[in-house]
């Protein structure tokens, strides 16, 4: 089943009423109809740890990062959390500093690769204007 419209809206509700207990109550109650996504997994964990504890724990919060990274070990956004979790919350900086690490590297690959494409892009559009207003023989 897919994620509804009617589900974002009231995420959304909650969230921007700080209302992180009544996120993982309905986050919760997604997760019985259907598997969460990465971003809704990535609420999750944050809900819990903003939460009052009245809903769930802390362990579940690691558990809701960890899930995310078996599925997608290169989701940058799981590994900043998992290390902020790791680090802040736990206070161990040593578990932690893997997940930075590898945020960094997938990051630094990804600028690279938009850096490139940004100047393919500038240079193909600096040649067609070249092409398109030729200088005019009389200006030289």
């Amino acid at each position: 089943m897919k994620k509804s419209e009617e589900e974002a809206t009231r995420l959304q509700d909650l969230r921007d009423a700080h209302d992180f207990d009544g996120v993982v109550r309905l986050l919760e109650e997604i997760k019985l109809r259907r598997p969460l996504d990465l971003p809704e997994l990535l609420l999750l964990g944050r809900a819990i740890q903003l939460g009052s504890a009245e809903t769930l724990t802390l362990e579940q919060a690691e558990a809701s990062y960890a899930e995310i990274l078996e599925r997608d070990g290169d989701y940058v956004p799981g590994l900043l959390d998992m290390g902020w979790f790791l680090f802040a919350v736990q206070d161990d900086a040593s578990r932690a500093l893997p997940y930075f690490d590898r945020a960094l590297e997938l990051s630094k690959r990804h600028l690279e690769e938009a850096e490139d494409g940004k100047g393919q892009c500038e240079e193909e559009i600096a040649e067609r204007s070249r092409v398109d207003d030729p200088p005019d023989a009389d200006t030289e």
